[in-house]
């Protein structure tokens, strides 16, 4: 049986493997657009990715993230309701360490706070 400390480094490990590749494909395209002579935001541009990222069907995604259970995801999203706005990233990124990028993505979304999901998305990268 699988102990939570082993669990635990797994997910730590798939959320670093996550962010190490979403951060090479915003460099690369960034590098694209530079290679081109094109202007870009670059807040847009994670922006893109990280809405790409989290749309991708599972079987496209190295590693293999779990997602979190519906019901895990709502007591999530219910307990993580913005009233102090640095609680809640504080929260995310707990998640994002422990669960992976997209649970914590998935908390976001659920959430419906534009500023909590810039926040957040500028942060990830």
């Amino acid at each position: 049986m699988e102990s939570e400390r082993t669990k635990e480094k797994v997910w730590s490990r798939n959320a670093e493997e996550e962010l190490r590749r979403l951060r090479e494909a915003v460099a690369k395209k960034e590098e694209e657009l530079r290679g081109k002579n094109e202007s870009y935001d670059r807040d847009a541009l994670i922006k893109e990715e990280l809405q790409t990222y989290a749309k991708m069907p599972p079987s496209a995604r190295e590693p293999k993230p779990e997602a979190l259970p519906e019901k895990e995801l709502e007591k999530i999203v219910l307990n993580l309701s913005p009233e102090a706005h640095d609680d809640a990233m504080g929260e995310l990124i707990g998640i994002l360490q422990e669960r992976g990028l997209l649970s914590a993505l998935s908390v976001v979304e659920r959430m419906r706070n534009p500023h909590i999901e810039d926040d957040f998305h500028r942060f990830v990268v």
